[in-house]
């Protein structure tokens, strides 16, 4: 019987699995975990020569490889319904699967890989920036300051569960240490409240993918934008070569201030969303 098992990194990974996850080269994250720098796993039902691969990264779920192969279709169910479903191997969130998928065919097989959820794809921008062309200095808001994100920072136990949610450290990083070695975030504050900021979801490729959250009362006024900047600027000049951001087609706001920050827009693709047996 066919089975997907796990791909040791990065000892097992070949360059037939490389070649399979290619679709996906948007995503630092999926550069980083086959480089061996960004947490995840890779299951193949073969490593030297798979027809179907799944990974699992900081950035969501990537499943690829030929659809045409009864066998290995049914591999693919059985590891959705025992690995994917109960969230036992997901990096992004145990609660939800955020998949990508290529080819496309693929889409016509999740409904039976998963009956109880309808198949929705929501459409996402990638954008890249290798130059900032927003002068953030000059539009930091009235009473509010920014800042480099460091130990003191992160080890506060005050920060709001709204920008804590989207920065799990221990998940994305495995440690403090770790992500303050390797990546660079920026965080904007009132007073000593931090009511925004802009952290580093992984890296790989060279490059350094982020992620921007504001709290409400503190939305529309140039915030995000400024932190964001602030961020890339560090990024590049600690080494990164480009810096990426995803974010839904729908969200206007997001997308606005990638490009207001100087991110060039790359592609687009379809994430489809699942909720896991850990989330009920």
């Amino acid at each position: 019987m066919t089975e997907l098992r796990k791909v040791a990194i990065p000892t097992e990974v070949t360059e037939s699995i490389r070649a399979l996850f290619n679709p996906f080269d948007f995503s630092a994250a999926m550069a980083g975990l086959l480089e061996g720098q960004s947490p995840g796993w890779i299951f193949a039902d073969h490593p030297m020569a798979p027809t179907v691969a799944i990974a699992s990264t900081a950035e969501g779920v990537f499943l690829t490889g030929r659809t045409d192969n009864a066998k290995a279709r049914d591999a693919v169910e059985r590891f959705f319904r025992q690995e994917l479903l109960t969230g036992n191997v997901l990096v992004k969130s145990p609660s939800a699967i955020y998949l990508s998928v290529a080819p496309s065919d693929w889409r016509k097989h999740l409904t039976r890989f998963a009956p109880e959820h309808p198949v929705a794809a929501t459409p996402r921008y990638h954008y890249l920036c290798t130059s900032v062309v927003y002068d953030w200095r000059s539009h930091v808001p009235d009473g509010y300051t920014i800042r480099r994100i460091d130990r003191a920072l992160l080890e506060r136990t005050d920060i709001p569960e709204l920008l804590m949610h989207q920065f799990p450290v221990e998940r994305l990083w495995g440690s403090i240490d770790r992500v303050l070695a390797r990546a660079v975030g920026c965080a904007g504050l009132r007073g000593v409240d931090v009511v925004a900021w802009c952290t580093p979801d992984c890296i790989g490729g060279g490059r350094i993918d982020f992620a921007c959250a504001t709290l409400p009362d503190h939305r529309r006024r140039g915030l995000a934008a400024a932190t964001t900047a602030a961020s890339v600027e560090a990024a590049l000049k600690m080494g990164f070569h480009a810096a990426g951001w995803m974010c839904a087609t729908s969200n206007e706001a997001s997308w606005r201030t990638a490009e207001r920050v100087g991110f060039i827009r790359m592609c687009s693709f379809d994430e489809y969303y699942f909720r896991t047996s850990a989330a009920r």
